[in-house]
């Protein structure tokens, strides 16, 4: 498995912090909570979906996949320009690994 990669895969469990999904006949792979791109209570188990993988550590065996579209379909996304200072902002969720 190598970074950029883009399989068809099945919801195999869901956790707090994102979702375990299953692909290749056997192959597992993990998709935090920042890269699912919609609320993880309306996925269910055995759901189809695509999935890029974005990492793949050899050694100990672990991939990391995205379900969010834009990094499916491999297109930009408009984000803010570099150095962009916000005032007010609220912080609503802190997820797992210290992620806002």
């Amino acid at each position: 498995m190598k970074a950029g990669f883009l399989v068809n895969a099945k919801i195999a469990r869901i956790y707090q912090n994102g979702v375990e999904i299953s692909f290749l006949g056997g192959m597992k792979g993990t998709v935090f909570v920042d890269h699912i791109g919609k609320d993880l209570t309306k996925l269910k188990v055995g759901e189809k979906v695509k999935a890029r993988c974005i990492s793949h550590d050899v050694s100990t065996k672990s991939t990391t996949m995205s379900l969010l579209q834009h990094v499916v379909d491999l297109v930009t996304k408009d984000m803010c320009l570099i150095g962009t200072s916000f005032e007010k902002v609220k912080v609503t969720k802190i997820v797992y690994g210290g992620s806002y």
